[in-house]
């Protein structure tokens, strides 16, 4: 399914090679140094020493450049909640069951959120 940012989902169908597996592969990292760095700091420098992209490599994958790099950023979150933490709520048990699944869950994300940010590059 295509995404805000025009893109194929994580998780779709893809040919061995593909493009968006190494662009799905870089966002993961770019999502990392967003985090340590924040958006504006994060510079094309910055992303492409720590993706091992060369600018260009990275401008090929995301022509739009950060802000397109932040858009394919929040497709991600936007289909995690889905798949991940709202699947928590739908899934079996009682109600009580399934918030407190859903909150576990999102302690967990949190809580090593908190230490990828903190630790050293």
């Amino acid at each position: 399914m295509p995404t805000r940012s025009g893109n194929v989902a994580p998780g779709a169908s893809r040919a061995a090679g593909d493009p968006e597996d190494a662009r799905h592969r870089a966002l993961k990292i770019i999502a990392e140094v967003f985090r340590r760095f924040g958006y504006e700091a994060a510079t094309m420098s910055i992303l492409s020493r720590e993706t091992g992209l060369g600018r260009s490599s990275l401008y090929y994958h995301f022509p739009g450049g950060k802000q397109e790099m932040a858009l394919a950023m929040l497709d991600l979150a936007e289909i995690f909640l889905r798949d991940d933490l709202m699947a928590r709520l739908a899934g079996e048990g009682t109600s009580d069951q399934k918030i407190e699944c859903f909150i576990t869950r999102l302690k967990i994300i949190t809580a090593a959120g908190r230490s990828d940010a903190s630790s050293p590059a």
